[in-house]
């Protein structure tokens, strides 16, 4: 029974001893697990089946990212199926194999997720034969749906995991506690916690090489930019440890693969380039890209300043609107 490093022994070793093709059947899986599995390691594939779909819907934001995934960030390594089954699957199973050779699988209690094969909780893996896990995935797979179907959102409910009563910490202590209005009629908790974040210095001035602007300056893309994360917040627990994975969904309907980064994690960053986060605020402000960003553009736009609200530990929701 492996019960320790279960992301190395279950999701990475495998790989490295030349297999190039993962099945997973999950009951619940996570984009920010897709993200993290794909860019830290090369050679091989996810096929991935969500077998409580039907019964429990998917995040609306999750859905989204997970076509994102899928068209966008990995589009020849990362393929998604909700199972639309009558009988739901709460199976944990990952097969690997090299070509159409059997190589390695595993069975057991962890969901595809980050919290499930890192230290914040317990779970337990046992290695077993991977051609019955291809077996049960292409059983399961003709009772499912492509997330790239069209007819998707007639057939697994997508709920918007966004809304609900927001406790806001603002980096002076202050606490203000606003009722979100909610997405296709769910709420799906009745407190959630945010806090609003300042894009300015702490001299309410725009970073002249730091922040938003922290790329304005020779030989680095002039995009690059990073959130600035107060002390008080640092500590709260609010966000990831340092280098771990989330994903920002954002008021917009876009989404990113963010990380906290630098020193004492004072900075929220998108991982795989963080000009892309750069390129964001300034396409929000209406800005070429590459512009340096003043103080008149956040006036012209109306706020300096970013709420972000926790769904979860890997999953938050940025209001930038006006």
């Amino acid at each position: 029974m492996i019960i320790d490093n279960l992301y190395e022994k279950v999701l990475v070793e495998p790989s490295i001893q030349g297999a190039n093709k993962l099945y997973i059947v999950s009951g619940y899986a996570s984009p920010a697990i897709v993200y993290r599995h794909l860019n830290t390691n090369t050679g091989f594939s996810v096929v991935l089946l969500i077998g409580m779909a039907a019964r429990d819907g998917i995040r609306l934001g999750s859905h989204n990212t997970f076509k994102k995934l899928a068209t966008e960030e990995f589009p020849d390594r990362f393929s998604c199926r909700y199972s639309t089954a009558d009988k739901p699957a709460h199976l944990k199973l990952y097969g690997w194999f090299n070509g159409v050779n059997p190589k390695k699988g595993f069975a057991g209690s962890a969901n595809y997720s980050q919290p499930a094969f890192s230290n914040s909780q317990i779970e337990a893996m046992v290695e077993c034969e991977a051609t019955p896990i291809k077996s049960v995935y292409e059983a399961l797979a003709e009772e499912s749906i492509d997330c790239l179907d069209p007819t998707v959102i007639s057939r697994i409910n997508l709920y918007d995991e966004r809304r609900t009563i927001t406790r806001k910490v603002y980096a002076d202590g202050q606490i203000e506690y606003i009722e979100e209005p909610t997405g296709r009629d769910v709420v799906l908790q009745s407190f959630r916690e945010s806090v609003t974040l300042s894009l300015l210095t702490g001299r309410n001035e725009v970073g002249d090489r730091s922040g938003v602007n922290w790329g304005q300056r020779p030989g680095r893309n002039p995009n690059q930019a990073y959130i600035p994360v107060p002390v008080a917040i640092r500590r709260s627990g609010f966000f990831p440890p340092i280098g771990q994975h989330f994903i920002i969904l954002t008021d917009d309907d876009k989404s990113m693969d963010c990380v906290i980064a630098q020193q004492g994690g004072k900075a929220i960053e998108t991982h795989k380039n963080n000009s892309i986060l750069g390129a964001y605020i300034r396409d929000r402000l209406g800005l070429p890209s590459g512009q340096k960003i003043r103080m008149a553009d956040f006036e012209n736009y109306g706020r300096s300043d970013i709420t972000i609200q926790k769904i979860d530990s890997e999953t938050y929701y940025l209001d930038f609107s006006t």
